[in-house]
């Protein structure tokens, strides 16, 4: 092999392009470290506003655990926030990148006992109605702890990432 010197024109334009490079990738990267994991125990019947994760403020809410009875129960989204599922997804594999290419809707996600489409293992992809993202993995379910119920799933356990603007 021969080595070859580059004229200092060709130098300067290699190193610009590579700078370049490492400047765009480095914003992706701390936008994503930015981001800090949560877990959530979200409440049967109660609303949640992710971005500022606070419970039960319905006028701000971006998610509500409805419970029709016993055996129904909806995440329904709120204040114009917008649910994906992400079928096949694994959570830590998620992106900020995958999460803003997600196909959402305003529409609810049934974790009923007939049919559930969200259970344990279920990944999704929220835009909250601040505009945020987030990735959800839904970690399991817990009992309402009464004697006049008898409701299994009744709050669900969630692992969380928001990724602010």
């Amino acid at each position: 092999m021969q080595n070859r010197i580059l004229s200092s024109s060709k130098v300067l334009t290699v190193t610009t392009v590579v700078l370049m490079l490492l400047t765009s990738s480095y914003s992706t990267t701390q936008q994503e470290t930015s981001a800090s994991f949560r877990e959530k125990l979200l409440k049967g019947t109660w609303t949640w506003d992710l971005d500022s994760n606070s419970d039960g403020a319905s006028d701000s809410a971006d998610l509500w655990w409805e419970h029709v009875d016993a055996h129904e129960r909806y995440l329904v989204p709120k204040n114009d926030a917008q649910l994906a599922i992400l079928k096949g997804k694994v959570f830590s594999n998620l992106s900020l990148r995958d999460l803003r290419t997600a196909d959402f809707e305003s529409t609810r996600i049934s974790a009923s006992d007939a049919n559930p489409v969200l259970d344990t293992g279920t990944v999704l992809a929220v835009r909250t109605s601040d505009g945020n993202y987030a990735k959800i993995e839904v970690i399991g379910f817990e009992p309402l702890k009464s004697s006049r119920h008898d409701t299994q799933k009744y709050h669900m356990r969630l692992r969380y990432v928001l990724y602010q603007k």
